[in-house]
């Protein structure tokens, strides 16, 4: 009888596991929403500046860019050094920014280097690709 009390108020070795599976995945969640939302709005960042730049010409693009980037950085991990726009022959333009950050793992001497990349071209009629 004092075995079935204990197994029901333990979690048992799988419980266990799965608290700590939950718990790991929890602090990457947290560790990692910062980056990697940064990173989804530099996409549409970049997908925005593109657009300013077809309809609007360099000037408002060089504008918009650094509106972008300061809206878009968090602790300065991203300047409008990151970014290039150029155009070829075509008349393709095109705009990438990359950046860098390192993130500390919780509860460990680790640090993990992480690099994005967020690149838009769009063509002489508009199209995005």
């Amino acid at each position: 009888m004092a075995y079935a009390h204990r197994k029901a108020l333990g979690f048992g070795a799988l419980g266990m596991t799965a608290a700590f599976v939950t718990g790991v995945v929890a602090v990457a969640g947290v560790v990692l929403y910062g980056p990697l939302s940064q990173d989804a709005k530099l996409d549409k960042a970049v997908r925005h500046v593109a657009v300013v730049w077809h309809t609007e010409g360099d000037g408002a693009a060089d504008e918009q860019l650094r509106f972008e980037v300061a809206r878009v950085s968090r602790h300065k991990t991203l300047t409008e050094e990151d970014c290039l726009r150029a155009s070829d022959e075509q008349g393709v333009r095109l705009v990438r920014c990359e950046w860098e950050t390192r993130v500390a793992v919780p509860l460990s001497d680790l640090v993990v280097p992480l690099s994005f990349v967020s690149e838009v071209q769009i063509s002489v009629d508009g199209e995005l690709r």
